[in-house]
């Protein structure tokens, strides 16, 4: 992007502080559903939004104060018309199609020629929605860009029964409306009760606590911080650099030391209009990571369809089964719970110094080797193998995508399920702001991208404190606020001064617990978090939450048995058998055995024991582990591969040269699983008839002479097979229904 291109970016954000007022559509749904008693067989809304032309006042505006020059106007009404139509892509429809109660009862067209953008929602079955249910369906096309329209125009119509004409019941230019006004932004004039809130000693206090997270001696780990920048007629903008009384501008990580006094930080705050604070994740001289974050927030179609009590119910419930998985399945401390100021959580941890290093630009945990995809993630520079800010981030978001995965139906708000015909849980939250799913609940992680967060200060929405929800001592959400009316109440600026005044500074004095390189490496575990992480690498975290029922289960499964076997094998391979602390070590690999779900249970524990006890060669157990994990693979996802070979079937396989090469790559799995297995079932001697010892070693034995002629058979050509050739492809076919057979019983053996 040229200076050229960013200047006009510059121009769109200016020229956007406005937006249109939806409540007479509110209104007219509301009265369409009061006065007509009975209800109307099919109701039909429609938005037109025209966009801008060069003779638009918006641009004209623009061009007579000198912003905008003449040539410019054609181009930037055609890339505010791309950002229109860009909006109003097709997610939005395939957003609310997700929910069948939607789906089934309505149908949306969106169409566009550049200079129109219409949006038309067809309703039946209107007995199914309420008021502020449809409303949400209108209003998820509400989008910001429609600020920029020369004007957005409203018709409802009716048909009272089936097949009657439509009537038009509401037809109105909205209105515009100044930013501030129309979604109620905190502004200039609400400066003083700002100050008066950062008066208070003890505020400056829990703030610095966050911007030198390693302690105030420790500057070199100061992060950097962001502040909300009150405004007169728009929103709250976000700025780094602030001016100071002498005149200069600085960073505010910079302008704000350690030991800086209350007076010069009111001062600051006073002189630059701030109205809250945001540190970084990261700090601003080391450029380390120093926190944890999982932001939940709610979408704004959500917000409109249900009233904010139940949305904080939902909120709750979310909330607590992630604290849940993190401090039960995955071991870790209670997180710190804070409320976002609006109708969000943030969940947060502090990370351990040199908790995640990048050595050689290479984040240096093992464990990560043992991802699907690792051309992709060593070539890309900014994958979780390279980059220590998306490592963190992919974690935070196998935490959410597991709880959102196990988490029970009952525990989404029963309104909510019913409203919206929920039938996956899974389609009510997303990883990814760029997710096709816009009205879920985003489960965001993308403020460990090195981003920041709002601590203690006040929202430039809502007005209310970003306030920890914890009891002190138990380290669990206060009972009070989990009612949305209480949180309200307690978030309040002068409810906060007023605790602290009181003497209640435990309520606010709250940090995030910190987590170490141990409790991490516990996270990359394939009984934990990694085959969660391995389906988010396989498929994006745009795309992880997108899979059907059937396929997530499949990757998991799938995943979870490659990583069992691969990590199993690496941490074999990096010990040393005369390490003192082998037997630990052999602990934690009989736990992690034993915990597995492999079908090879058994064996694979009789391998470990003969590794560590009877000095069995790494490389035989490598061969007897990969063994069982083929084994496994078809016993898990290809059982029906396991059956005898028909007549019709060998007749495909001898005239086709690939499904031949398949067949052959097959049995030499299946003899080596046979082998393995050969000499397992050979210790069990005393257990098993002279006669089926005798059946067992003439298996190996004619293995191992026809398992030769496979060689030969796979340079055999189509055309001209030799006679010879023809019959030891016969003799193998043969064997290779023994074998299945063999491998069947084998498998059910090992249960």
């Amino acid at each position: 992007m040229n200076f050229y291109d960013t200047n006009l970016q510059y121009l769109m954000s200016d020229m956007l502080v406005y937006s249109y007022d939806f409540e007479p559509v509110k209104e007219a749904i509301k009265n369409i559903f009061e006065e007509i008693h009975i209800i109307p067989f099919e109701l039909v809304i429609i938005l037109i939004a025209k966009a801008p032309t060069i003779e638009s006042s918006l641009i004209q505006r623009f061009c007579d104060e000198g912003k905008l020059k003449s040539f410019q106007k054609r181009e930037i009404c055609v890339k505010i018309k791309e950002a229109i139509k860009g909006a109003l892509n097709n997610e939005l429809e395939s957003s609310i199609n997700r929910f069948s109660k939607i789906k089934n009862c309505s149908k949306i067209k969106v169409k566009s020629n550049f200079s129109e953008f219409r949006i038309a929602i067809k309703v039946h079955c209107l007995q199914k929605f309420s008021p502020k249910m449809l409303f949400a369906v209108v209003n998820h096309f509400n989008v910001d860009p429609f600020g920029y329209c020369d004007e957005v125009e409203v018709i409802v119509s009716v048909a009272r029964t089936e097949g009657a004409t439509l009537e038009p019941v509401f037809e109105e230019k909205l209105p515009k409306l100044p930013g501030v006004e129309s979604k109620k932004f905190a502004s200039l004039e609400n400066k003083e009760s700002v100050l008066d809130f950062f008066r208070c000693p003890e505020t400056k206090e829990i703030l610095f606590s966050h911007f030198f997270p390693r302690g105030l001696d420790n500057d070199r780990m100061r992060t950097e911080i962001t502040y909300d920048k009150l405004q007169g007629d728009i929103v709250a903008q976000k700025r780094r650099k602030v001016l100071l009384p002498s005149g200069e501008y600085e960073n505010l990580h910079d302008a704000i030391t350690p030991y800086i006094s209350h007076e010069k930080f009111l001062q600051i705050i006073d002189i630059n209009d701030v109205l809250g604070f945001y540190p970084s994740v990261r700090t601003a001289k080391t450029q380390e990571i120093v926190t944890a974050i999982i932001d939940i927030d709610v979408s704004g179609f959500l917000r409109t369809s249900f009233s904010p009590s139940i949305i904080w119910n939902l909120v709750i419930s979310l909330t607590e089964e992630i604290v849940k998985n993190l401090t039960g399945f995955l071991r870790l401390p209670p997180p710190l719970v804070v409320f976002s100021g609006s109708r969000g959580v943030h969940i947060t941890y502090r990370l351990a110094e040199d908790l995640v290093n990048s050595d050689f630009n290479y984040v240096n945990y093992s464990e990560l080797y043992l991802l699907p995809s690792q051309k992709s993630l060593v070539k890309n520079k900014n994958s979780l193998m390279h980059n220590k800010f998306t490592f963190v981030r992919n974690l935070m978001q196998a935490i959410l995508l597991y709880t959102a995965q196990n988490i029970p139906r009952e525990r989404i708000p029963k309104t909510i399920r019913d409203r919206l015909g929920i039938t996956r849980i899974m389609d009510l939250f997303t990883l990814s702001v760029f997710s096709r799913n816009k009205i879920g609940v985003l489960l965001d992680t993308s403020s460990n991208n090195s981003s920041v967060f709002r601590v203690f200060s006040i929202h430039p929405t809502t007005g209310l404190v970003s306030i920890p929800l914890l009891d002190p001592e138990t380290k669990r959400i206060r009972t009070e606020l989990k009612t949305y009316s209480n949180l309200k109440k307690a978030s309040k600026p002068e409810t906060v001064i007023e605790n602290l005044k009181a003497g209640k500074k435990e309520l606010y004095y709250q940090f995030p617990p910190e987590i170490n390189r141990d409790q991490i490496k516990y996270l990359l575990r394939p009984d934990t978090l990694l085959p969660t992480l391995s389906v988010i690498v396989r498929f994006s975290d745009r795309w992880a939450t997108e899979r059907s029922p059937w396929s997530m289960k499949f990757w998991l499964e799938m995943y979870r048995l490659n990583n069992f076997y691969d990590y199993l094998i690496a941490k074999l391979l990096s010990l040393e058998r005369s390490d003192r602390k082998i037997g630990t070590s052999y602990q934690e690999i009989v736990a992690l055995i034993d915990k597995s779900k492999v079908k090879t249970k058994k064996f694979v524990r009789e391998v470990i024991d003969d590794y560590f006890f009877r000095n069995l060669s790494f490389r035989a157990l490598k061969a007897r582990l990969d063994a069982f994990h083929d084994l496994d693979f078809y016993a898990s996802f290809k059982f029906a591969e396991l059956t005898v070979l028909s007549p019709e079937r060998f007749e495909r396989l001898f005239s086709n040269f690939r499904e031949r090469n398949a067949f052959f790559r097959k049995f030499r799995s299946f003899f080596n699983a046979t082998l393995v297995l050969l000499g397992q079932y050979s210790r069990e001697g005393s257990i098993i008839a002279p006669k089926t010892r005798r059946s067992l070693e003439n298996l190996s034995n004619r293995a191992w002479f026809l398992s030769e002629k496979v060689d030969l058979l796979k340079l055999a050509n189509n055309k001209d097979i030799k006679l010879v050739v023809k019959k030891n492809f016969v003799q193998i076919s043969c064997l290779f229904n023994l074998l299945s057979k063999f491998l069947q019983e084998a498998i059910g053996r090992a249960k």
